[in-house]
């Protein structure tokens, strides 16, 4: 017995061990796998959705979370963070919103038109226009709703292009 417990037990351990080990990590690699194929097919949704509408408002309604304070959270990262502190409370979240939605839809634009332009892409005259809006504003300097949305969501008019 005591034979068992000193060699064979020990032996049987190393064999044992390591294969419940694969076999959970195997487990752990297919189901990473599986959230892999659901947020590539989600990605391929939403780039769809993008090139149907040009737009990225439709994307924000209908992909991202519904929470209201995890869709503020997300927005004042990108847009909100950027306004003063003093005065930030005082913008209504729709225009921050718009702002946000202008700006994604913007960069998903001017990606789209250099992927298709290629190594020669030269920015036609209105997307420059919209990218010196979108880089050029202060919003640090914004007081309300109103002055956001002639300083971003309006003066992009990405309508236009």
């Amino acid at each position: 017995m005591r034979k068992f417990v000193n060699k064979i037990l020990p032996a049987l351990l190393c064999v044992i061990l390591p294969t419940f080990a694969t076999s959970k990590t195997e487990a752990q690699k297919s189901a990473w796998q599986e959230k892999q194929r659901e947020a590539e097919k989600i990605g391929e949704r939403i780039i769809q959705r993008f090139h149907e509408t040009l737009d990225f408002d439709p994307i924000f309604k209908e992909f991202f979370v519904t929470d209201p304070a995890m869709r503020r959270l997300e927005v004042e990262m990108v847009i909100g963070r950027k306004l003063d502190p003093q005065f930030r409370d005082k913008i209504e979240q729709t225009a921050v919103e718009r702002a946000y939605v202008s700006g994604w839809t913007f960069w998903h634009l001017i990606t789209a038109y250099m992927f298709t332009q290629g190594r020669d892409f030269q920015t036609p005259p209105e997307m420059g226009e919209a990218y010196e809006a979108m880089t050029s504003t202060d919003i640090s300097k914004i007081t309300s709703g109103k002055e956001l949305d002639q300083a971003l969501a309006q003066d992009l008019q990405l309508s236009k292009w």
